[in-house]
């Protein structure tokens, strides 16, 4: 018997079971081929090169017992018609994997296609409408499997332009912003303040809303807009300002804003109002967001609306502080530099990931209850954030961050809590010390009277919210601003100095938006590129992993067909255009016979698991269909010419 090692041993198990595997996908008979004698472990066991071949042919096999399966939800497109930048971000998709994944398609799994192959035909009227009955496109894609697009795919420049520089991720986009960490920091005196700013870091690990770092053509909500064009440095007079929000879930499966409540380091109430969102609200989530559905019946005020007097009412320096603010900017779909967050300044757990609630804090160094069972205040939320601030900065930065080496247990003794935050001894309290923070605001809850809800002299609208929590103090609130008209109003008084930090420009500039294609194949050195495309859209230069044709140097489309299908089975990428009017056609007739053969062709060469698009584009009108080639496609592929 020939002995081989353990370790030997494991890898020729591995292998014994590949081969297998390989034979019965092939159909054939595994017991028929003898893989234990001396000759096959001498010879393919040590082979390296022999088993990663049979690795690829494994997988290659799996995926073609398996085809990806195609879904769309032209529904996240919000209405939209596909776009060319819609079709670029599926083939970079399926190409490179390390992009951002289009919401309006889902191909299961992803990892299957072998190949993507994207056909672009300019074309007349007549084409486009041609295609849809008794034609090859027909059969291979389907009866009316076409997609309507944008007028603007008429443009065989912008459309290749978009297929040759890749989207980079938000994943890249975000490492690189953390690397121009300075372009914040140098806006930040060294106080206390500055101190307890969310650093850019942090911004990123908690996924906080970015100036441009949204798709507008596919956005769904509102584009994230930053709170000021223009920003000062934050010194030590800058101001606080606690916003807290309530929102309620919508029919796209997001938390849309519903209330907004902004208090000022006085206690001031500066903005309260009910929002209505564009989406129809599924889950009123009144348990937690204190919001019913009678409330927001007669509300016309948009998160836009919001976005607008924000901008007005907070000055050039303003620092916002709330609790786990990330979720509050994504409602407003807001963006602003200075922030601070109350989870992260007063940290028990000492990991950042492990958030306290705004209510445990309260409890903790407040001795305070809220958010009780019948739904949560904003007001009152913001109010408690105030506080909780203004304690901390009466303590210092080390106070309440364990983190920081803050000891909370040792903390906890001397002030009669026991290592979870239950309160001992009733009479010994924070209560004085915790009014220190509390200012000229009312210190308890108002009797539960009815809400006086006072409205603004020049439109009408009110200036509060109706809060249906028992006892609460915000009932007898009075408002400074309406959140419409407060536009009208003088803004409030700014820094003299003139503000430099402009928001959106600066992200602008270190999270640019895409990669030359030609970038991201060299990091992938086993993908190839093909293109046939006209001159002009990409320099043509070829390389090792890009071979680029010009079409405008052939003057029929036999000859074009003939070069792209010797070369489409040898690249992972694959882009021709075809200029129907241009090219002159053997077939007599009707142009449309000529491009259906020569499409039949072509994708007679395309691998098996390949993602085929077509696109038949004319000025008036233009459709895209998408379809993966399968082994089904056999009987449909045999009359290619």
């Amino acid at each position: 018997m020939f002995k081989v090692s353990s370790n030997k041993e494991r890898k020729l198990k591995k292998l014994k079971k590949n081969i297998n595997e390989v034979l019965l996908l092939s159909g054939d008979d595994p017991t028929a081929v003898d893989l234990t004698s001396a000759t096959f472990l001498g010879h393919s066991f040590d082979d390296k090169n022999v088993s990663l071949k049979l690795c690829e042919k494994l997988r290659t096999m799996r995926q073609l017992k398996d085809p990806p399966k195609i879904n769309f939800s032209l529904n996240r497109l919000n209405g939209m018609k596909l776009g060319s930048q819609n079709i670029a971000e599926l083939v970079h998709y399926v190409s490179f994997h390390n992009v951002e994944k289009p919401l309006w398609i889902s191909l299961r799994p992803s990892r299957g296609i072998l190949q993507a192959v994207i056909f672009r035909v300019g074309c007349d009227l007549e084409m486009v409408e041609s295609n849809k009955k008794e034609t090859y496109i027909d059969q291979f894609f389907g009866s009316k499997s076409f997609i309507r697009m944008q007028t603007e795919v008429w443009n065989g420049m912008e459309f290749w332009t978009s297929m040759l520089n890749v989207p980079l991720s938000k994943f890249e986009r975000l490492k690189r912003i953390v690397n121009h960490a300075h372009i914040l920091e140098k806006h930040i005196k060294s106080n206390m303040k500055g101190t307890l700013l969310v650093t850019m870091r942090q911004m990123v690990d908690f996924c906080y809303p970015f100036p441009k770092m949204n798709n507008v053509s596919l956005e769904i909500l509102t584009p994230i807009v930053p709170t000021k064009e223009k920003y000062g440095t934050v010194k030590v007079d800058s101001p606080f300002f606690a916003v807290d929000c309530e929102m309620c879930t919508t029919e796209i499966g997001e938390s849309e804003l519903t209330r907004i409540s902004i208090v000022n380091e006085y206690y001031e109430v500066l903005l309260d109002t009910l929002v209505k969102p564009r989406n129809r609200i599924v889950d009123y989530v009144t348990k937690y967001s204190g919001i019913t559905e009678k409330m927001l019946e007669n509300v016309n005020v948009r998160v836009e609306d919001v976005q607008k007097a924000l901008s007005h009412i907070l000055p050039n320096d303003a620092i916002l502080v709330g609790h786990t603010l990330e979720c509050d900017f994504k409602a407003m779909r807001i963006t602003h530099p200075y922030c601070i967050d109350i989870s992260l300044c007063l940290n028990l757990s000492g990991k950042d990931r492990q958030r306290s609630s705004l209510k445990t804090l309260a409890r903790i160094f407040l001795d305070k209850e809220i958010q009780g069972e019948n739904g949560h205040c904003s007001v009152d939320d913001a109010v408690i954030t105030m506080q909780l601030l203004k304690y901390k900065l009466s303590h210092g930065v080390r106070f309440g961050n364990v983190s920081l080496g803050w000891s909370f247990d040792d903390w906890a003794r001397e002030n009669g809590l026991t290592t979870s935050g239950a309160r001992i001894n009733k009479s010994k309290n924070l209560s004085s010390e915790a009014r220190i923070a509390e200012g000229p605001q009312r210190k308890r809850r108002c009797l539960d009277v009815k809400s006086v809800v006072r409205t603004c002299d020049k439109c009408g609208r009110p200036l509060s919210v109706a809060c249906i929590v028992p006892y609460c103090a915000c009932k007898k609130n009075v408002v400074k601003y309406c959140v419409i008209c407060c536009l009208n109003s003088l803004p409030p008084q700014t820094s003299s100095e003139e503000p430099t930090l402009s928001w959106s420009d600066a992200f602008q500039a270190c999270a640019g938006g895409s990669e030359p294609i030609s970038q991201f194949l060299r990091l992938n050195k086993n993908k190839s590129a093909f293109y046939a495309i006209p001159d002009g859209i990409k320099d043509s230069a070829n390389n090792e992993q890009e071979m680029y044709v010009n079409t405008n140097t052939y003057n029929s489309l036999d000859e074009l067909v003939k070069r792209v299908s010797e070369e489409i089975i040898s690249h992972n990428v694959v882009m021709v255009d075809i200029d129907a009017e241009r090219l002159k056609m053997k077939i007599d007739g009707k142009s449309i016979v000529a491009v259906d053969n020569a499409l039949r062709k072509m994708i007679s060469y395309a691998s098996w698991n390949s993602l085929i698009i077509v696109v038949f584009s004319s000025p008036q009108e233009s459709l895209c269909y998408i379809n993966v080639k399968t082994q089904n496609h056999r009987t449909v592929l045999t009359d290619a010419v």
